[in-house]
């Protein structure tokens, strides 16, 4: 398959620090440079040991940089929606296209939704109650199984053509929007109930030493989807929470930056557009003019808020995946506050 053409610029990247200034936001912003990459790959991943599940399928689509250096550190996406999804190329687009463009291989999943009998199956080997498996959401459970039987298929290819000595098996982020974001927290040590809407559950975990950090976009909080209270106390690696007032609704926004707050851990990060228009859409499959658009009217705001997300996603990427001193030196300085003035909040430690 040929390059998709996405106007590609393999210059070095250009962060503005000596031009950043409140007249000058947009030089404050991390700009990397930027690759074409191949046309995805897809491939079928087939669990045979998934409880209640023995035949799962996953799907995956693999895009691969063009001239970017290699091997490629590896990014892999996981899209939102309770109700799973089938189609790789399409599932979490636009964050796997953005990994591509920044130089890594970009791995999406779909994680198809369990039938009923396969549901019942499960709650069946978990001992839940009639009720608490009304409650279940299957897919809380199958998405780090999937992410994890995922790398493995990865490292299966590693020594296969065409992939061989093209990724770099020891630097994995993983990238997911809501639900995403959710199995997100679990694989790197977050624990959750299940079944969220009976207080006092017990809490599963499934954590995965593979990835060295994680991007959660519109993660949840606090009583949303089973996250409680001491929920991360053993999330240990570098996790940027990327959120806003809006997300989800105002009552929701707020509560997703609890993951920030509940890990003692260092190399956490935390952005927040404190905006009416920081919409659950904008974080996640659609570009940032679409949903926020819908919600307040203002096209060039959305665009800029698209515009700050992005350049703060792709600086932790360039700082946990390459350690790139330059975007670790953007991660611990005000330049986003100063690019996104008002409407950014940003903290880290």
């Amino acid at each position: 398959n040929g390059p998709a053409n996405n106007g590609a610029n393999n210059g070095p990247a250009n962060n503005g620090a000596d031009a950043c200034g409140p007249d000058t936001p947009e030089a404050c912003l991390y700009q990397p440079p930027s690759f074409e990459f191949e046309e995805p790959v897809e491939i079928t991943v087939r669990d045979p040991d998934r409880v209640g599940a023995p035949d799962r399928e996953v799907f995956i689509a693999i895009r691969a940089p063009v001239d970017a250096p290699g091997p490629w550190p590896i990014v892999i996406t996981s899209h939102g929606g309770s109700s799973g999804k089938r189609n790789a190329v399409t599932a979490l687009q636009r964050w796997a296209e953005f990994a591509a463009r920044r130089g890594f291989l970009a791995v999406s999943i779909a994680h198809p939704l369990r039938s009923d009998e396969e549901g019942a199956a499960l709650c069946e080997e978990l001992d839940a109650t009639d009720e608490q498996c009304g409650a279940f959401k299957y897919g809380n459970y199958d998405r780090p199984r999937d992410f994890a039987r995922v790398v493995d298929t990865l490292e299966e290819l590693a020594d296969t053509e065409p992939w061989a000595g093209k990724y770099d098996l020891t630097k994995i982020v993983y990238l997911g929007h809501s639900a995403g974001a959710g199995a997100g927290q679990m694989v790197g040590g977050a624990c959750r109930s299940y079944y969220s809407m009976f207080v006092g559950d017990e809490s599963f975990c499934a954590p995965d030493p593979r990835p060295i950090a994680f991007v959660g976009l519109s993660p949840q909080g606090i009583g949303d989807d089973g996250f409680k209270e001491g929920s991360w106390v053993d999330l240990d690696r570098p996790f940027l929470i990327a959120t806003g007032a809006n997300d989800g609704g105002a009552d929701t926004g707020p509560i997703r930056r609890d993951g920030y707050y509940g890990s003692d851990d260092e190399n956490q990060f935390l952005f927040y557009l404190n905006h009416p228009g920081a919409v659950h859409g904008l974080f996640g499959e659609n570009v940032g003019n679409e949903p926020c658009t819908r919600e307040i009217r203002d096209e060039p705001l959305c665009e800029a808020f698209d515009r700050w997300l992005r350049s703060t996603v792709a600086a932790f990427l360039d700082a946990t995946l390459r350690d790139d001193p330059d975007a670790r030196a953007w991660l611990r300085s005000d330049r986003i506050l100063t690019a996104g003035a008002p409407h950014v909040e940003w903290d880290y430690r």
